[in-house]
């Protein structure tokens, strides 16, 4: 049975994720409670949240994005990510694990 393109797209982004300094990756279970994002994350001391796609022609669901307006609410960062946009989104993680940056946005949408 092949993998599903998100799974393989969570597959090799996760390496990547792992790998850099103060950051701790959660991978939330395919079967977990409906609308939690795929990702969950302690990035240098910030909460970030990121829901996975397999690619821009998929949209997150209601649930979804009311979760991710949620974690922004809450002083958080969530981010929806897609192979198309995942250098843009890893190089934000990036910039938080290294140096604590954070950007001005609270949801990143592509």
């Amino acid at each position: 049975m092949s993998k599903k393109p998100e799974t393989l797209f969570k597959e090799r982004i996760m390496p990547q994720l792992e790998a850099l300094p103060k950051t701790y990756v959660m991978k939330t279970q395919e079967l977990s409670k409906r609308g939690i994002l795929d990702l969950i994350m302690c990035v240098n001391g910030l909460f970030v949240a990121i829901e996975l796609k397999k690619s821009l022609k998929e949209d997150p669901d209601e649930l979804q994005r009311w979760n991710m307006k949620k974690v922004g609410a809450a002083g958080g960062i969530a981010i929806l990510a897609y192979p198309e946009n995942w250098d843009t989104v890893f190089e934000i993680v990036a910039d938080i694990a290294h140096r604590g940056y954070v950007p001005d946005i609270k949801i990143m949408d592509s």
